[in-house]
Parts: structure tokens; sequence; C-alpha cells
């Protein structure tokens, strides 16, 4: 098991679903740093799919009242 793999167990055991930098990036617990970009930023955060289109997501600090609307805002924003 490496560091990546580690980490991704704490993160889910602890009911997060990924990483975040926020106003930056994220990524998904089962997909950590997939740039190699984990840094000091990082931070552990909530995955939030949305409902029509599950492979659009964003990872957020907020646990809760993460809308389609938001996650379409935050990737429009990104992109």
């Amino acid at each position: 098991m490496n560091v990546l793999q580690v980490l991704a167990v704490g993160l889910k055991s602890e009911g997060f679903g990924g990483l975040v930098v926020p106003g930056e990036c994220g990524c998904l617990a089962d997909d950590l740093a997939p740039g190699g970009c984990l840094c000091d930023g990082c931070e552990p955060g909530y995955a939030h799919r949305h409902s029509q289109r599950p492979d659009e997501w964003i990872v957020s600090t907020k646990k809760d009242g993460v809308s389609d609307k938001d996650i379409e805002r935050v990737i429009a924003e990104c992109g």
C-alpha cells in the first residue's frame, strides 16, 4: 500500500470523499492527486455529484447544501 492509498482509506473512514484546495482544485479519494499535485493546501472534503450527470462532480469543504447549480458554477469557473 502506498501513501496515497493510505490517505484514501483514512479519508473514506472519516466520511470524506476526497481532497480540496478551496477555489483551486479537488480530487476524489479513489483518484487522489491525479496530476501529482498533493500539497500543504489540501483539505479533506466532501464529494458532490450532479444529480443528472453523475460524471460531473466537485469536492467541497461543505458537507451539505451543494446543489446541481453550485456544481455547474464551479465546473464552469474551472473550465
